[in-house]
């Protein structure tokens, strides 16, 4: 039996993404390296990020906090359409079926 965890931390700004999946790569850190196995940059549309597994098992997510969700949509109406990246398109229906709806209390 295995359990994944998944901690998301925001940077501020792309370039630290940048820098931290460096350092994790550096040739003066191959053990951490082996160790953590980081992903390369990934281009999520909305944000960039990085992901990599502690030894124990918990999964990390690195991701820029840019503010790239209203790209697509105005900041006064986010939430209201499902967005998706581009390569999710496709399985739109698909999609749409397994989001449940958020009903917010006035």
């Amino acid at each position: 039996m295995s359990t994944s965890f998944v901690l998301l931390t925001a940077l501020k700004e792309g370039e630290e993404v940048v820098r931290f999946i460096t350092l994790l790569s550096a040739r003066q850190m191959p053990r951490v390296k082996r160790m953590l196995n980081p992903t390369r940059v990934l281009d999520r549309q909305y944000f960039r990020s990085i992901y990599f597994t502690e030894p124990g098992g918990v999964l990390f997510e690195v991701a820029t906090a840019d503010d790239l969700f209203t790209k697509d949509e105005v900041k006064e109406h986010l939430g209201e359409l499902l967005k998706l990246p581009e390569w999710l398109e496709k399985n739109r229906e698909k999609n749409e079926k397994s989001v449940t709806p958020v009903v917010l209390k006035t």
